[in-house]
């Protein structure tokens, strides 16, 4: 109801019919299910890749990995071999994603830098990157502007169905 009288709901509006009028068995098909119709909508054509479909991921066992792998904390303060190995098995799962797919650079949110242990992307050749996001200022339907909404709130507004983004 909220953007019934945005520039561009109308175009939209065939997709949220049929995303509300579904019955959604899995959270899954309905987040697949919006992320391919953005990616249409901004013309995005990169390919989709689940994580549970990589090799690495697959194979993967945890409980194999090192409780100190280098961290130069003290044996015996849990708190912090815990913090570092979580740290590591996370930092190490994305390097092995890269490397299958052959990424020789991760981009990664801002918040990324609370857990990666960055020089380990280095070690292993891969370039990492920290997306800085600067939030746009666009027409919304409504006066005074109000910032961190979404993807449907932008496109609701501002993008056509297959407009150039």
């Amino acid at each position: 109801m909220n953007y019934m009288k945005a520039d561009h709901y109308q175009g939209h509006k065939g997709f949220l019919d049929e995303l509300y009028g579904r019955d959604w068995d899995h959270l899954i098909d309905l987040n697949m299910n919006i992320i391919r119709y953005l990616a249409e909508v901004f013309a995005i054509d990169t390919p989709i890749v689940m994580s549970s479909s990589l090799e690495c991921i697959k194979s993967e066992n945890i409980l194999s990995e090192p409780m100190y792998a280098g961290n130069g904390t003290t044996p015996g303060d849990p708190g912090k071999d815990a913090k570092y190995l979580k740290n590591y098995r996370a930092t190490k799962r994305l390097i092995d994603i890269c490397k299958e797919l052959g990424a020789d650079t991760y981009v990664s949110g801002i918040g990324g830098k609370e857990y990666m242990i960055e020089d380990m992307f280095a070690d292993e050749g891969i370039k990492l990157e920290y997306l800085q996001f600067h939030h746009p200022v666009y027409r919304q339907c409504y006066p005074d502007f109000i910032p961190n909404l979404s993807s449907p709130d932008y496109i609701m507004n501002v993008a056509p169905l297959g407009a150039e983004i």
